[in-house]
């Protein structure tokens, strides 16, 4: 477990999911903390299960946006995407 930046790491894997879309007119956008959020995780873990929501995500648009969001909420890290899946993650004493 490294320090994270986890809104450095939502952009990073909403480009990865963007070029994923190919011709499709997706657009992908992040919604979390206007700054930094840093936390203490597994960053290959958690943009692992970014890209597979995403990719669940992009497979049921045609067109329009996805959204990927983060929350910090008192000891829980939430992420989600717009299509409603939601991943809670404790962190580790």
């Amino acid at each position: 477990y490294e320090e994270q930046d986890v809104m450095a790491l939502l952009e990073e894997v909403r480009h990865e999911i963007e070029q994923h879309s190919g011709m499709r007119p997706v657009h992908v956008g992040v919604e979390g903390p206007q700054s930094q959020l840093e936390l203490r995780l597994d960053g290959r873990a958690l943009a692992r299960v970014l890209r597979v929501l995403g990719d669940i995500a992009l497979s049921a648009t045609t067109a329009g946006g996805i959204t990927l969001g983060t929350a910090r909420k008192q000891d829980v890290l939430q992420v989600w995407t717009a299509r409603g899946v939601r991943v809670l993650c404790a962190p580790r004493s």
